[in-house]
């Protein structure tokens, strides 16, 4: 039972820890793009930003910093799909 727990816990972290790190390599290369001026290249980057907020593992939506990032970005990067 506890080697059971251990397992789950240890899946869980290594899941939130791959998804926390795709989300990280966006947010750079969105910074990239932005500050070089390639703003379709940026538009794609929300997109995918907006991607991976929605399929975000349970453990990480749950987060304090994923509810945050839902109230101040997610009504910006929704402008994108108007």
């Amino acid at each position: 039972s506890a080697l059971a727990q251990e397992t789950q816990d240890t899946t869980t972290l290594k899941e939130s820890l791959e998804y926390i790190s795709e989300c990280r390599s966006a947010l750079e290369s969105l910074e990239k793009h932005v500050q070089a001026g390639q703003l379709s290249e940026a538009v794609e980057e929300v997109k995918k930003l907006q991607s991976l907020v929605d399929i975000a593992p349970l453990a990480v939506s749950k987060a304090v910093i994923m509810t945050d990032l839902k109230v101040r970005c997610i009504p910006v990067l929704n402008l994108n799909r108007e």
